[in-house]
């Protein structure tokens, strides 16, 4: 590699003294034909001089100077005999003339170490020292454009480091550049031989390199035993968390193949995988996600998001004791999109932070029109972590209470377990805080997340929902049936209610209703419905 770069450095300097000696050429031959055609005086000679030492200084830098000076002055000196003698009268001019070329020549020098300086750094990672984003480009476009040679590198595999932003806060941005150092170090050994890893981003790095059978499977194993190992950093084991994608070289261009990279790694953490092959799929699956969010706000205030109602019936009486609002969305361009579909991305993002108190005050309107039509039913709705963490939510829904009028007992608040043992502390704190409003806490698919009996007793929870996994299973599962049964012994010694979801059939309803269940709702009694319908909705068995 180093013969290689000295080559192509030589290179450059010959083409760089050919544009020299082209120059020089041109202006001794204009100077020649300057004083022999018009008899013009050396001591304009001498001022013309001035412009081909400028230009050979910014080509050539001071080099170039030096060569431009003494060639000119021997041109001179030669088609004028008096060139001495004026030299020595005009010693101030010349001494200028001089000045000015070595400090075109600096300048010549000092931006060409400038360019060198940010060529390195377009190039390479000036943290780790590894080739960066642009040798990355380079280097695909070189492969893209030579697929079909047996020997080119054919695969790339982007990985992210996702907790790379706490490692360099817990020790330093250098820390984190050492230790990615380290890792891929350590990573090499996986890749076949001749792969080039880049440091093209922050927290990822990119690797080229040759899968003759375009299968990760094996590679994939031996990287995540890697991730497993832990690498020591000041006596603390470091543990990566990481996603990969892989791509297939077959666009044929660079910026395309790291997209189609980042969309196998956003699938992999969608799907809680370490790593994924990039399939067209994909990135469909990632505009139409785009296309959604960016639709989330208008369809909010459009009307094209909606809530049904699913009602909830009281297993002993069979009357009806509330509804959960389910969120709906019937887009007029892409089709109608099942709540699983855009609940997940709205609450990786800020916009959970409108489209929970949407749903509230949706809601509490609902519930505010039946009471008009004398209907009286609490609704439930569902809220993330996201609200959990933002310490003006149990005023937002205060504030919403308020503009509709309506008592605190109108509104019932579903969290999941795995939303609350996220931030157990600040979770229990915000949910004490709406239980003081008071609005009631319903711990929903009780019994499938982290187990949060460690704070159920701390919870202000009234409610808790065993979750339709279960239910599915009661009627031939006897383990099952001893769970539940549990699970409502330990609420109603804490004195709360137990909802069942997902009941389909009176066998279940049956076998839940002898096992102390308070509450149900499933298809057996009915689906969600609109506002307009569940307002005059009875069940009827």
């Amino acid at each position: 590699m180093m013969i290689l770069n000295t080559l192509l450095f030589c290179k450059k300097q010959q083409r760089r003294f050919t544009v020299c000696i082209v120059v020089m050429v041109l202006a001794l031959m204009t100077i020649a034909l300057l004083f022999e055609r018009t008899g013009i005086q050396t001591q304009v000679l001498m001022d013309l001089m001035l412009i081909p030492m400028l230009g050979m200084s910014l080509i050539a830098g001071a080099l170039g100077a030096v060569f431009a000076i003494a060639l000119l002055s021997i041109t001179l000196i030669i088609v004028s005999p008096d060139y001495g003698n004026i030299l020595q009268n005009e010693w101030l001019k010349s001494g200028v003339y001089l000045i000015a070329v070595i400090l075109t020549a600096y300048y010549s020098h000092f931006q060409k170490k400038q360019q060198k300086t940010l060529r390195e750094a377009l190039n390479k990672d000036p943290g780790t020292g590894l080739p960066g984003r642009v040798a990355l480009w380079k280097a695909l476009d070189d492969h893209l454009n030579n697929l079909n040679n047996s020997k080119q590198k054919n695969s790339l595999a982007v990985i992210t480091i996702e907790n790379l932003q706490d490692i360099a806060a817990t020790f330093s941005h250098d820390a984190a550049d050492e230790l990615i150092k380290q890792l891929w170090g350590r990573l090499a050994e996986s890749f076949p031989s001749g792969a080039d890893v880049f440091h093209y981003h922050r927290e990822r790095l990119a690797v080229l390199f040759q899968e003759s059978q375009n299968n990760f499977d094996s590679l994939n194993q031996s990287l995540k035993t890697h991730f497993e190992d832990s690498i020591l950093y000041q006596g603390i084991p470091i543990h990566f968390v990481v996603h990969i994608g892989y791509v297939n070289l077959h666009e044929q261009n660079s910026r395309v193949v790291i997209t189609q990279a980042e969309a196998a790694i956003e699938f992999s953490r969608q799907n809680d995988v370490q790593s994924a092959v990039y399939t067209e799929k994909m990135a469909r699956d990632l505009r139409q996600s785009l296309a959604l969010l960016g639709s989330m706000r208008t369809a909010m205030s459009s009307g094209e998001l909606m809530l049904y109602y699913q009602p909830k019936v009281c297993l002993e009486t069979l009357d009806i004791v509330g509804f959960e609002a389910l969120a709906r969305w019937k887009d007029s361009k892409m089709g109608t999109f099942a709540p699983d579909m855009f609940i997940p991305l709205i609450e990786r993002t800020e916009l959970i932070h409108a489209f929970t108190p949407w749903a509230v005050d949706t809601a509490l309107s609902t519930v505010k029109k039946w009471t008009t039509a004398n209907r009286s039913c609490p609704v439930a709705v569902n809220i993330s972590s996201h609200n959990l963490t933002n310490p003006t939510f149990p005023a937002e829904i205060r504030s919403l209470l308020d503009k509709h009028d309506l008592p605190s007992s109108a509104l019932e608040l579903e969290v999941t377990e795995t939303v609350i043992m996220k931030n157990p502390l600040n979770a229990v704190k915000v949910l004490k805080e709406l239980a003081d409003i008071p609005v009631a806490i319903s711990i929903d698919d009780f019994g499938t997340g982290y187990s949060s009996l460690a704070y159920l007793h701390r919870l202000p929870a009234t409610v808790i929902k065993i979750d339709r996994h279960f239910t599915s299973m009661i009627e031939r599962d006897r383990g099952i049936r001893k769970i539940v049964a549990a699970a409502v012994q330990l609420a109603h010694d804490l004195g709360m209610k137990v909802v069942v979801e997902g009941i389909e059939s009176q066998a279940q309803l049956s076998i839940l209703r002898d096992l102390g269940c308070d509450i149900g709702q499933g298809y057996y009694f009915s689906f969600a419905l609109p506002a307009n319908l569940a307002e005059t909705w009875q069940f009827h068995d």
